[in-house]
């Protein structure tokens, strides 16, 4: 149950809603069911701050593509060092279809000159990629972030790793994953393609 985050007070109407409905079993996915410190997401968000301010090039964070707490606080973070928030087209649709809940406090995608999407290179786009794209208007690729790459803070997976050969990280780049480490043997194979690609462009990785 997630209370650390910016909004534990939607957590705890779940849990007044679930009690309610008077449940004969619960099913709980969790990566740690262990007495651990957990960091507020303002820790995060300071940590990465401080990060940012030290790096000159460009900025990568790896997170879960649909954690809206860790989105937001890049975003504060983006706004605060003045630079650009660069997100996948997932992200933008999700923060798109979000802004109608009043509860949740997301940026606009459609206004926010402090947030981008960013566009990998295929060769077909889904229709709700192009509906996204289309709402958004500008929408960044790897060679608008290559060629201005202190001025991005850019969201990314395992999975866009590959842009990075079209982006050419200048020296003075960093990788942050702010991410649960890796507690399967799928999770530490991908770990360990992450690190051997930060040891090829020569970026420094840091988990936050």
């Amino acid at each position: 149950f997630r209370l650390h985050g910016t909004r534990p007070d939607l957590t705890e109407d779940f849990i007044v809603k679930a009690a309610a409905s008077k449940p004969a079993l619960m099913i709980c996915e969790g990566t740690n069911a262990m007495g651990i410190h957990l960091s507020s997401e303002k820790e995060v968000e300071d940590k990465i701050r401080r990060l940012v301010s030290m790096t000159g090039g460009l900025v990568i964070v790896s997170f879960a593509i649909n954690d809206i707490d860790r989105l937001r606080t890049l975003y504060q973070v983006a706004k605060a060092a003045k630079r650009k928030l660069a997100i996948s087209l997932k992200q933008a649709y999700l923060l798109d279809t979000l802004k109608g809940d009043p509860r949740i406090d997301v940026p606009d995608v459609q206004s926010d000159k402090h947030l981008f999407a960013y566009r990998r290179r295929k060769k077909t786009y889904y229709k709700w990629e192009q509906a996204i794209m289309a709402k958004m208007g500008e929408v960044l690729d790897a060679e608008t972030v290559g060629e201005n790459q202190s001025q991005y803070i850019m969201a990314a997976t395992f999975y866009d790793l590959n842009e990075l050969i079209n982006i050419q990280p200048v020296a003075d780049s960093i990788f942050i994953l702010a991410a649960a480490e890796p507690f399967n043997e799928e999770m530490e194979i991908d770990y360990e393609r992450l690190t051997a690609w930060m040891e090829h462009f020569g970026m420094p990785l840091y988990h936050v």
